[in-house]
């Protein structure tokens, strides 16, 4: 685990109206420390690239990393901090080649302790998986903090009851509730009580 405190790395879903979405992350902004906003390829598997470029610009008005959904060149069109690889280490090795040292290239890992061990060797600046999955008989988060350093992102939503928890197993950072994005009022409703969790699950 890192000596930074836990984040929250906020994902948006794609169906949400781009008007709400940029409401929601200016009051969990206000409400938080929303350390990165991934942007999920739609059901086609693309991203409308005026839409990225607008949450890229806000995200760097409130000092928030966005990150592209396996979208390399979307990614690099619009300026985006960078990636986020869920197709294997070796398309995150690419996203590195490509996008430069510079930009953030995550990795997420669908469950295998050898994948997850060769994202890191990948050099991923993160690794995301869901915190529930169990790999080798041992819950995969668990054993993730317990033996690397890359950070890790658990990337299952939960609500605030279950972060304080997450945080004391040593998650870098947790990802809110989906219900963040009902609109600003319950954005900032949502960070404020994550907020809560992760000073309790840091003892403060």
């Amino acid at each position: 685990m890192t000596n930074i405190p836990t984040r929250l790395f906020a994902v948006l879903p794609h169906q949400v109206p781009a008007g709400r979405a940029a409401e929601c992350l200016h009051a969990a902004a206000e409400a938080g420390d929303v350390a990165a906003l991934l942007l999920r390829a739609d059901d086609e598997g693309g991203h409308v690239e005026t839409r990225v470029g607008a949450m890229v610009k806000l995200g760097r008005e409130l000092d928030i990393a966005v990150l592209v959904e396996d979208d390399v060149r979307t990614a690099a069109a619009t300026e985006a901090d960078g990636v986020h690889v869920t197709t294997g280490p070796a398309d995150a090795t690419a996203a590195r080649r490509m996008l430069g040292a510079d930009a953030i290239v995550g990795g997420e890992c669908l469950g295998k302790r050898d994948e997850a061990m060769r994202l890191g060797e990948a050099g991923v600046d993160y690794l995301a998986l869901d915190q529930r999955l169990e790999a080798g008989g041992e819950n995969l988060l668990d054993w993730w903090v317990e033996m690397f350093v890359v950070p890790v992102v658990a990337i299952h939503p939960v609500g605030a009851a279950a972060i304080a928890d997450l945080v004391r197993r040593g998650a870098d950072f947790v990802r809110p509730s989906d219900d963040m994005w009902a609109n600003a009022e319950r954005a900032r409703e949502v960070v404020t009580r994550c907020m809560e969790a992760i000073r309790e699950g840091l003892g403060q």
